[in-house]
């Protein structure tokens, strides 16, 4: 009887600890459930957000793109300019050759307003490379904040294959469990 009685006693120890796994490896399973859930509702957040970044990567090129446009046409305006002045000053040196000193223009008249064209013409100039400089710090910004996002995306989809795998783990020792309760 004491024998029979030992046997009782162990199987009942064993089923203990059989209850004791299969109820640690249900947490488990319950553990990786609600990380999953996080790790999609994170996956989640960072494609908005990268998408957000995305828009305000295009929105800004349209920017610069206008801006580089304005710059070109600048830039032959001033070239325009520039032929302008020297054609009028060419003219005007002929014009004083050509007259009597009584008949006499200042030449300062007449190129003064054009110098002060041409300076207005730079300072506009110069205000667009600046912008131009803003814009290129940006958007290389943007494309440092897309490619971390990126990387974080890649960090997430790593954790997201190893909790599977954990996953994959836990329903084998349940199968393995269940075989041994049987």
């Amino acid at each position: 009887m004491s024998e029979e009685r030992l046997r009782f006693e162990g199987s009942t120890i064993q089923r203990a600890e059989k209850s004791k796994e299969l109820a640690t490896c249900q947490g488990e399973v319950k553990a990786l459930r609600a990380t999953k859930a996080l790790k999609d509702k994170a996956i989640e957040e960072l494609r908005n957000e990268v998408s957000k970044l995305d828009q305000k990567l295009r929105t800004t090129e349209n920017h610069l793109k206008d801006k580089n446009l304005e710059i070109k046409k600048l830039t032959e305006e001033k070239k325009d300019a520039l032929a302008a002045q020297y054609a009028a000053e060419a003219a005007l040196r002929r014009v004083h050759l050509d007259q009597k000193d009584d008949d006499y223009i200042p030449f300062e008249s007449v190129i003064t307003p054009l110098e002060d064209e041409i300076k207005l013409y730079k300072n506009e100039i110069k205000a667009l490379q600046e912008d131009k400089k803003a814009l290129e710090r940006l958007t290389k910004s943007k494309e440092f904040a897309l490619l971390e996002a990126e990387r974080i995306l890649r960090s997430a989809l790593e954790r997201a294959l190893i909790v599977e795998e954990v996953q994959n783990e836990n329903f084998d020792l349940k199968r393995q469990i269940e075989i041994c309760q049987a």
